[in-house]
């Protein structure tokens, strides 16, 4: 919570609060813009989140290196 600890270099640029960010499992960073209900935030994640068999940008770079 940023407004209970010092976040020195802050990398998510909050304006106002809530601010709702969604990092995926990749490290793809995503802000959420959308109403602050139960069901429309839960679509987001879902729309945003890594896929089973999505290549991550890990894998992205070792065939990028092949």
């Amino acid at each position: 919570d940023a407004t209970a600890n010092d976040i020195p270099n802050d990398p998510f640029d909050v304006k106002g609060y809530p601010t709702i960010y969604f990092r995926s499992a990749s490290g793809k960073i995503v802000s959420y813009e959308g109403d602050r209900t139960k069901e429309d935030i839960i679509d987001f994640i879902e729309k945003n989140r890594d896929k089973a068999g999505d290549a991550t940008t890990e894998e992205e770079e070792k065939k990028d290196e092949l």
